[in-house]
């Protein structure tokens, strides 16, 4: 992980803080001198990845980079991703997990032996369920859910459960209202 920050000329405390900061965003706090040959698959890919973030790159292309990783360091690599667009960066991600998709993505390209088939944002090709299906894919439950009692469009997991709850809510307070 050093090696490209002392070809960019940067001095130590500048490299070491680098290089912990981005093994704290994919979750790696090992001895900085473990060798890689001694860490986990899911860890070597937090490896690979923290290798990239410590450059503090404008654009990352990832392809599949929840595979081997377990809920919570998929959501703590989400979240970090989160943080890296948000201050300006970039991400391409290549993913086969709708739910994961849903959670990170504004743009969705669907590819068929790398012709596109369909560009649109998340929201459109996610909350399209029929076509979703007929291309072979598997709806999100929740999205399912929310269109089984009306709430249309919805995709993400946060804003299904505020509708579902509002949802309810209203459901009960005219009962409650009544007795």
């Amino acid at each position: 992980m050093s090696f490209p920050l002392k070809r960019m000329s940067l001095k130590k405390e500048e490299i070491e803080d680098r290089i912990r900061e981005a093994l704290k965003v994919v979750d790696l706090v090992k001895p900085l001198d473990v060798s890689p040959h001694l860490l986990s698959f899911g860890e070597k890919h937090r490896l690979a990845i923290a290798s990239i973030l410590v450059l503090r790159p404008q654009a990352l292309v990832l392809d599949e980079p929840f595979s081997g990783l377990d809920y919570k360091r998929s959501l703590q690599l989400l979240l970090a991703l989160r943080k890296f667009v948000e201050s300006g960066g970039t991400v391409v991600l290549v993913a086969h997990d709708l739910q994961l998709i849903s959670e990170v993505a504004d743009k969705v390209v669907v590819l068929d032996n790398g012709a596109i088939k369909r560009f649109n944002s998340m929201r459109e090709i996610l909350s399209d369920t029929n076509w979703l299906r007929n291309q072979g894919f598997t709806p999100l439950q929740s999205t399912l859910l929310a269109e089984e009692i009306g709430l249309k469009g919805l995709v993400r997991t946060n804003e299904i459960s505020e509708a579902l709850v509002n949802a309810l809510k209203n459901l009960i307070r005219p009962l409650n209202e009544e007795s």
